[in-house]
């Protein structure tokens, strides 16, 4: 079973937090980190660490990490802001083609990226789904950044060798 953690970019200015994501009734969104040392309070009320975040920042953890052990965010929104920018060395049977730059992002129930060039599915999905992506070994991913804070690394040509 994947663990369910999310991330958020503090609204304050702060760094990321990371924890579970909330959205209020007044449509501002949090991140819970934890319940506090002290979390059973006098009145029997529960205290939680909480942050609000700037809600196109948010990502979810999809289950996979990159060949540095760092854990890949998915967006969770349309404009996939949220999302971490990962090269994906691929290959096309023993043929490599080299890194190629991809947006995690959630689409149609799971998490994926585009289509690789190389599987050549685009008329089948619009979206490899991360469960495929795991056929790639940890070392054939590398996360770069995330689309939130690094738009300058969307424009730059995808292909990296």
């Amino acid at each position: 079973m994947n663990e369910i953690l999310f991330r958020g970019k503090r609204a304050d200015g702060g760094g990321w937090n990371y924890g579970y994501f909330v959205k209020s009734v007044n449509d501002r969104t949090y991140i819970i980190s934890y319940a506090t040392e002290d979390a059973i309070n006098t009145l029997n009320e529960i205290d939680f660490m909480y942050n609000e975040v700037i809600p196109e920042s948010v990502g979810q953890y999809v289950g996979k990490t990159d060949k540095n052990g760092v854990k890949i965010f998915g967006a969770i929104r349309e404009d996939k802001k949220g999302g971490d920018i990962i090269l994906l060395n691929e290959c096309r049977g023993e043929t490599p083609l080299g890194w190629n730059k991809y947006i995690v992002f959630f689409k149609d129930g799971c998490f994926g990226i585009d289509v690789p060039k190389a599987m050549d599915l685009s008329d089948i999905w619009e979206i490899l789904p991360i469960w495929m992506a795991r056929a790639f070994s940890d070392d054939d991913i590398e996360i770069i950044g995330n689309a939130f804070e690094n738009e300058n690394l969307l424009k730059e040509e995808n292909h990296v060798s």
